[in-house]
């Protein structure tokens, strides 16, 4: 069973957003767009935008649209910006009119793919929105070889809730971990209680690479965390 977004949607970016953390990482996306981006293309697609607040980061310098399976998270982001196109797709099986030069697909949200099939299909609905020269900026959840069990937790506050959180992520299998979330929320002296797990899929570096091979890119650069959050592969069409 996987997290439902669109319960934590009214919670999500008191939670887990780190608004300075997100701004450096827009701007190490602007800096590899114009190392990378080849295309002469500047409109920029979000994959996963959930609440859309790295896509409200990256519009002052983009021509920029979000995707996000999640209709609850989608409306949080059209409330950040009304005059962005957003469409409600499925990452791992999708088809746009429209075309890019730069597909981001952050924090992880690629391994939610259930298996190797899917993550190259994913891969390849993206390539068929990138035009030539255009490029992909994936960062895995973990890969096979990196992966360390932890227990997260955290509480704090807003002007309209309070929360405190206590996550657990534990390896299952080879290729799966799950995370069982453990969230208390505070609203106008209600508290409310949510419990989910999500599950995650473990692939090895060399699948990745892989998968994106086969889904026609070109690997032209692999970041480290230490440059990139959660570290990145760029990929270019």
């Amino acid at each position: 069973m996987n997290a439902d977004f669109d319960t934590i949607a009214s919670y999500y970016d008191a939670m887990y957003i780190d608004e300075e953390e997100y701004k450096k990482e827009a701007e190490k996306i602007i800096s590899i767009s114009k190392e990378f981006n080849i295309s002469g293309n500047n409109k920029l697609l979000d994959m996963g935008c959930g609440t859309g607040e790295q896509t409200k980061n990256l519009s002052s310098n983009f021509e920029i649209e979000g995707m996000d399976l999640s209709e609850a998270m989608l409306k949080k982001a059209i409330q950040k910006m009304p005059n962005c196109k957003f469409y409600k797709k499925n990452m791992f099986d999708f088809e746009l009119d429209e075309t890019y030069g730069v597909a981001v697909n952050l924090f992880g949200s690629i391994g939610f793919a259930n298996d190797y099939n899917e993550l190259v299909n994913g891969l390849r609905c993206t390539f068929r929105c990138l035009v030539n020269g255009g490029i992909l900026i994936l960062t895995p959840w973990d890969t096979q070889e990196t992966f360390e069990e932890n227990i997260y937790h955290g509480s704090g506050e807003t002007e309209t809730i309070k929360f405190c959180y206590m996550e657990s992520v534990k390896r299952i299998s080879n290729k799966k971990v799950d995370v069982d979330m453990y969230h208390l929320i505070s609203n106008h002296g209600k508290i409310d209680q949510y419990k989910s797990k999500q599950q995650i899929t473990l692939f090895t570096e060399k699948e990745y690479l892989s998968a994106i091979k086969k889904a026609g890119f070109h690997m032209v650069k692999r970041l480290s965390k230490i440059d990139f959050r959660m570290g990145a592969f760029i990929c270019r069409k």
